[in-house]
This record gives C-alpha cells, sequence and structure tokens, in this order.
C-alpha cells in the first residue's frame, strides 16, 4: 500500500477498500497533533448534513500544530445534498485545513471531484475503466430487447456519475 504525504494536496480523493481506509488516515496524519485531526467513529456511513456542519465547525477553529486533517468516509456515496454542503468548504478550505476523502469507486458530483486531488491507492475499479470494459462487451449483442435497452441507457452512462448503477441494472 502506497503511502500519502498529506500535504501532497489541500484537498484528496482517495480510492481504497474500506478495510485500508484507517490505515491510509494513519500515513495522512503522522506526526499531526491528535486535536487537529476529525475523524467518525463508523467509516462504514457516509456523513449527513449535520456531520458537515461539525466539520466547519471544526476547521475554522485554531490548529495545535502546523495543520489540521479532516477524514470524510464514504465519498462516493454522499447524498447530493450532503455534497453541495462540502462543496462549500472545499472551494474555499480554511488556511491549514486538508480534507481526505474517502471511497471505494470514484463516483462523486463533478463539481466535487473537480476540487480534489484524485488518488487510486487500492486499485479499486474506477468508471472510467468499467465503462470501457463495458463498450468491449457489447459485440456481443444479437437481442433486439437488449439493443433497446442499451438505447435507453447509453446516455444516462455519460450524463450521471451513477454509471455502476445503471451497469449493474443493464447487466442484470
Amino acid at each position: 500500500m502506497q503511502a500519502m504525504s498529506p500535504v501532497q494536496a489541500r484537498s484528496t480523493f482517495l480510492i481504497a477498500p474500506e478495510g485500508q481506509w484507517d490505515s491510509l488516515w494513519k500515513a495522512c496524519t503522522e506526526g499531526a497533533h491528535p486535536s487537529d485531526c476529525f475523524s467518525f467513529e463508523e467509516w462504514g456511513k457516509a456523513p449527513g448534513v449535520k456531520d458537515i456542519r461539525a466539520i466547519r465547525s471544526f476547521s475554522g477553529q485554531q490548529a495545535v500544530g502546523g495543520a489540521k486533517y479532516i477524514a470524510i468516509p464514504q465519498a462516493d456515496k454522499l447524498s447530493r445534498e450532503v455534497a453541495n454542503a462540502l462543496l462549500k468548504l472545499l472551494e474555499e478550505p480554511p488556511m491549514g485545513v486538508h480534507f481526505v476523502l474517502f471511497g471505494e469507486t470514484d463516483r462523486m458530483l463533478a463539481t466535487v471531484r473537480s476540487r480534489v486531488s484524485l488518488q487510486n491507492v487500492g486499485g479499486g475499479e474506477l468508471s472510467e475503466e468499467r465503462l470501457i470494459r463495458f463498450y468491449q462487451t457489447l459485440s456481443a449483442f444479437d437481442s433486439p430487447h437488449l439493443a433497446r435497452k442499451f438505447l435507453y441507457y447509453a446516455p444516462l452512462l455519460h450524463a450521471t456519475l451513477q454509471s455502476d448503477v445503471i451497469l449493474d441494472a443493464f447487466q442484470s
């Protein structure tokens, strides 16, 4: 597993299996004062709007050490409302605050993705790779029913970050 220096980017999105998040978080915050690190006790649950308010409050406090670090688990599963609330923090992060977002896929609102440094550290599959593999299997198309289904789903695949959900629905 690749260690990450916390100063590589102010906002970083790490794609890795959930079981690796705790060790990645420890690598990111190595040497930081414990009071300067904010993480959730439950890594398996995506934060809500109330949690983003707590993050905003924490990020506005004075750092004990040189910088503050905030972990956001399940970033690939954030609701649109939560992602938009987080977007405001990522657009203008407070000085000395580093956001580390964790997810198993790269699905995220495009506006949020454009404000983070994306790093695939755990070998997780990226949506782009899955789409390429999907299109490579289309030569097996011989059913008119599947062709009609594809005509419906194809525009959705390219217009949404929920491509994994659409691909699963198409292939079932």
